[in-house]
């Protein structure tokens, strides 16, 4: 009878080395599981943050974009308004010419050319005074 427990315990001694290893093959198993679920939660994660961040860039390139579009909308009005007062520049200057030769003319008029003005052409030039000045040309 000896022999049996002997045997039996030799069968038992394997089998405990057997049901440690199944036991810690089975906890290594599920330890990388749980890794693996963990890794999957992250990636889940990062891939949501990445939408929410291409999100964020499609918005502010539109917002970039809008400001871009009312920039060149600002510069055209700004080059249009420059090439008005640029014109009215050259308008200025030119009457200015004018004006400046027209004063030349009548301080170098001989003094035979000098007379009274006729009634009606004072006349005329009063009213030209008013009306340049704002007043009522009547």
């Amino acid at each position: 009878m000896i022999a049996i427990p002997t045997a039996l315990s030799g069968i038992l001694g394997g089998l405990k080395g057997k049901a440690i290893a199944v036991l810690a093959g089975l906890l290594l198993v599920a330890g990388i599981a749980l890794y693996v679920q963990y890794l999957r939660g992250t990636v889940h994660e990062q891939r949501a943050e990445i939408a929410s961040l291409q999100g964020d860039v499609t918005a502010a390139v539109a917002a970039a974009d809008s400001a871009h579009a009312a920039l060149m909308a600002e510069r055209a009005d700004h080059e249009r308004a420059l090439a008005a007062v640029s014109a009215d520049l050259d308008a200025a200057r030119q009457r200015a010419a004018t004006l400046a030769n027209i004063r030349s003319e009548i301080r170098n008029a001989p003094a035979a050319d000098d007379a009274p003005a006729a009634p009606v052409l004072r006349h005329a030039l009063d009213r030209l005074r008013q009306l340049r000045a704002g007043g009522d040309p009547r």
